[in-house]
């Protein structure tokens, strides 16, 4: 297993990741990726020129490891990823849930190399508290998803995706 000093050197690896796996889910989108780790999503969104596509997008004061936009004319929506070097806690899992939150995220996903910690991954496969890893979209429940990243092969360990089910739905 390879140690991190930092999670920086595991953004651009898991943005090419974010990447191609919208790609594949999104056939025929445009889909963009930002490492956006040192810059709020509201800057993001002003930087690109969205803001007619993203209401609220000026209170957007949340800085996300990496971005996934999938670009429409008149619309945007976003993935966010948030990577952590350590194995994934409770508070990780807060953090990515209120940046979907205020995002209006179709998706989200927590990711690092260690997987989640104990109490995570008892809390949502012992346990079965699959509603922690839930927010509201437009009234209709979404789910981040919760991965180990495997660095020799620059993609997550599907086998440990929690929940079971696929990402971004």
């Amino acid at each position: 297993m390879i140690a991190y000093n930092s999670e920086k050197v595991l953004y651009q690896p898991v943005a090419d990741w974010l990447l191609r796996t919208m790609r594949t889910r999104f056939k025929g989108s445009y889909v963009r990726t930002f490492i956006t780790s040192n810059m709020r999503l509201s800057k993001l969104i002003e930087v690109h020129g969205w803001q007619s596509m993203v209401p609220f997008w000026d209170a957007y004061d949340i800085e996300v490891d990496v971005v996934g936009a999938l670009i429409a004319k008149k619309h945007i929506a976003f993935v966010l990823v948030e990577v952590k070097r350590n194995k994934a806690t409770l508070r990780d899992l807060g953090q990515i849930l209120g940046y979907c939150q205020v995002a209006k995220a179709i998706g989200g996903v927590l990711i690092s190399p260690l997987g989640a910690n104990s109490y995570l991954t008892k809390l949502v496969r012992v346990y079965n508290r699959l509603d922690v890893l839930q927010y509201s979209l437009n009234g209709k429940l979404r789910n981040v998803s919760i991965a180990r990243w495997i660095p020799d092969r620059e993609d997550i360990d599907y086998s440990t995706v929690m929940p079971s089910s696929s990402l971004f739905r």
